[in-house]
């Protein structure tokens, strides 16, 4: 899977966010990256921080174990995320799924 990629420091999943939905969902794939709709709004970094909550609720990690590295002004997203593997995260993401 192109959206999840393992490095040393832990995995990078691309995101492609949207916000302001009416819930926080994973909606699969958006081209290379993972379709995540937000509730909160694209103001002062909400979506972002919602993002980021959303992804330690989903993964049951310290949210202080997920990094936004790129795309802090964009919907595309690159978040660092340590304490899980590339094959634990795509469980989660994509359980229908397998490589």
């Amino acid at each position: 899977m192109d959206f999840i990629k393992e490095t040393k420091d832990g995995i990078l999943l691309k995101i492609h966010a949207h916000p302001g939905s009416k819930k926080n969902e994973i909606c699969g794939l958006h081209g290379d990256s993972l379709k995540i709709k937000i509730k909160a709004p694209p103001v002062d970094g909400e979506a972002n921080k919602s993002c980021g909550e959303f992804l330690s609720d989903i993964l049951n990690i310290p949210q202080a174990n997920i990094i936004i590295k790129s795309g802090v002004t964009s919907r595309n997203k690159t978040f660092l995320i340590k304490g899980i593997t590339r094959e634990e995260a795509q469980k989660i993401f994509l359980p229908d799924i397998s490589e």
